[in-house]
């Protein structure tokens, strides 16, 4: 040895990431993509239900896309523009298939509430009968804030949010929902 002591630091000091980049990468594409598009398939009893949630996910986005068509054909009007609107690529097929989507999302949603209900049932002792009211109850407490937040959005605050040529249609429809 050359009598060089070489210092090994005790308590090495962990990188800090700055705060800025932190919010910088909130933004980020690369960094987003796996953790959105990721999926844990949960092991066990529920094993490949995951696919459920995905027909559920895009079937509610389908239904949006036939609600805006029919929005769209609705306040069309001059009716040569069905002419082109028809002819877009996948209207016809897509937006009319739009009313089964809704019958899609509604089956898997109760497809994987029987299958949590009968996971539950399977671990129970003994069945108990207040189970299916507390079901409902469950349902109802977890649909009917959502449900009365966008009625109260749709009914109060969004006649103030824009305006246009079709806007005083929009503002007569939600004048419907005072009587």
């Amino acid at each position: 040895m050359t009598g060089q002591s070489s210092t090994v630091a005790k308590d090495p000091v962990k990188f800090q990431e700055p705060k800025w980049t932190k919010i910088t990468k909130c933004f980020s594409f690369v960094d987003n993509f796996d953790k959105l598009f990721h999926i844990e398939e949960p092991k066990g009893a529920n094993e490949g239900f995951v696919i459920f949630n995905g027909m559920r996910g895009l079937s509610i986005f389908w239904v949006i896309f036939g609600h805006e068509e029919l929005i769209r054909g609705k306040v069309t009007t001059n009716y040569m523009d069905w002419k082109t609107i028809t002819r877009e690529a996948g209207w016809v097929t897509i937006s009319a298939a739009a009313y089964f989507a809704v019958d899609v999302f509604f089956f898997v949603g109760g497809f994987l509430a029987a299958v949590l209900v009968l996971d539950k049932l399977l671990k129970m002792k003994f069945v108990n009968v207040s189970i299916v009211p507390s079901m409902w109850v469950h349902r109802f407490l977890r649909v009917w804030p959502t449900y009365a937040f966008c009625i109260i959005i749709y009914w109060k605050l969004t006649p103030y949010w824009s305006s246009g040529p079709i806007w005083n249609e929009y503002i007569l429809e939600t004048e419907l929902c005072d009587n």
